[in-house]
């Protein structure tokens, strides 16, 4: 037994502990746990946050959201501070914070031989 009473893990040798080791029962419980993690956030309802732009809620897994940091006047104390703001995906392109994804570049239309 370790010095807390519980079941030694860390630095635990002597045939781990005359075969006492918890590690695999512990890997398998943290395992469970991850999955389950995962699961939840698969499964899980999504958060809603709201828009700095356009004034409403829109859900955080809104695939063109934007979150940017702007500096602002602190009116208490005049001085600027950092701030978050969010933004929909749709507020996001209406504000030009997107620009349309290139999947491929262009294809090239003349060779040197046609210089």
């Amino acid at each position: 037994m370790g010095a807390t009473g519980t079941d030694p893990v860390y630095g635990a040798a002597p045939g781990c502990v005359q075969g006492r080791c918890q590690f695999s029962a512990a890997k398998t419980m943290i395992d469970q746990t991850y999955a389950a993690l995962l699961r939840e956030g698969k499964d899980g309802m999504s958060q809603a946050l709201w828009c700095d732009q356009g004034g409403h809620a829109f859900s955080e897994r809104d695939p063109g959201r934007q979150r940017i940091a702007v500096e602002t006047l602190n009116e208490d104390t005049g001085e600027e501070e950092r701030i978050s703001k969010d933004f929909c995906g749709q507020c996001a392109q209406a504000s030009g914070l997107t620009t349309k994804r290139v999947t491929r570049p262009k294809m090239i239309t003349h060779s040197a031989e046609d210089s």
